[in-house]
């Protein structure tokens, strides 16, 4: 097993241009130190690991203004298999992570970026991986203008992927996670572009964010998908949050569920269930605990779906749904 730990590595530590770094003959100052290839010009830290084969373990350790992380594992491995983990502490931080691996691979792989400050961004994308994968962002330490983005895919009938995305005391944070994907659907929505990834089945996704002015967005293509998006912006916040759930990719997509829960006022959701083709028995259910203006649609294509919605005075609901055997209940009232 490998494991390779960069705690605050700097670039010129990184570089690999020793020569550069010798008393130029005394005919001026030392020459500044190469960036590596990746590594973007200015930044504080940069920390690139990369790693083949199996069995591997990545830890990157970082504090200060401005540092970068981007660790790539690739290969075909059985139990166990790889793990990553990033820990940024500061602002204007940047995280990438990528697992690429085989689809006969028999062992789930696992990423962890933990940030504390503001305008940071981490990205999580495994690839590939049978058994499945597990990738968990916490954005922590009033977190306002940060981005968190994980991308799963896997094999039809694999392991299940569990993704995770946690924002606290912030404004306008984004969170996004996809899992599977072979034409989710066709039209764009909500600014959410087509996608052509595989299908793969039982993920589980859950956003939960805390502040206001938030949006938290999943996607998921395949069957038995399960999606939470919980948002707070009850405590004083000024503005409401956003929340997208984006499930089915064809008429075998089926047994989805998608849960939101927003506290507050003026949050906006939306849950779309095999908008584009038939599918059956998909749950939605919304719950929005505010005095005023939030707003909730949700749309369903296919046979014996279950739409909830309960919402306080001053709210809005649509739900829309096209097929055979299905249920809406809406709820609304003084709390």
């Amino acid at each position: 097993m490998k494991k390779v730990i960069l705690a605050g590595a700097s670039i010129a530590a990184l570089t690999f241009a020793a020569p550069a770094m010798a008393q130029n003959a005394g005919n001026g100052p030392v020459p500044a130190a190469d960036v590596p290839a990746g590594c973007p010009a200015g930044v504080n830290n940069c920390s690139l690991v990369e790693q083949t084969g199996e069995e591997n373990d990545a830890t990157v350790d970082q504090t200060g203004t401005g540092n970068v992380a981007d660790v790539s594992q690739t290969g075909t491995f059985a139990a166990p298999g790889n793990l990553v983990t990033v820990d940024q502490t500061g602002t204007e931080n940047f995280a990438f992570v990528t697992q690429d691996t085989s689809a006969t691979n028999t062992a789930r792989v696992a990423a962890i970026v933990v940030q504390d400050g503001v305008n940071s961004l981490a990205d999580i994308d495994q690839v590939g991986n049978e058994a499945g994968g597990s990738a968990t962002i916490g954005q922590n330490a009033l977190t306002d203008f940060s981005f968190a983005t994980i991308e799963q895919t896997g094999a039809v009938g694999g392991g299940a992927n569990t993704a995770t995305i946690v924002q606290t005391d912030g404004f306008l944070n984004d969170a996004a996670i996809v899992q599977g994907r072979t034409t989710v659907f066709t039209d764009t929505i909500r600014g959410i572009a087509p996608g052509t990834i595989t299908d793969s089945d039982g993920g589980i996704a859950t956003i939960d964010q805390i502040g206001d002015l938030n949006f938290g967005s999943v996607v998921q293509g395949g069957t038995d998908q399960f999606a939470d998006i919980d948002q707070d912006s009850s405590g004083g916040a000024t503005f409401g949050n956003f929340a997208l759930v984006v499930q089915g990719s064809g008429a075998l997509s089926a047994d989805n569920d998608a849960l939101v829960n927003q506290d507050g006022d003026d949050n906006f959701s939306e849950i779309y269930q095999n908008d584009q083709a038939a599918g059956g028995n998909n749950l939605a259910d919304v719950d929005q605990f505010g005095t005023d203006g939030n707003f909730s649609r949700i749309t369903q294509n296919g046979s014996d779906h279950q739409a909830f919605v309960t919402q306080y005075d001053g709210s809005s609901s649509f739900v829309t749904q096209s097929g055979t055997g299905s249920i809406a209940t809406v709820t609304q009232g003084t709390p």
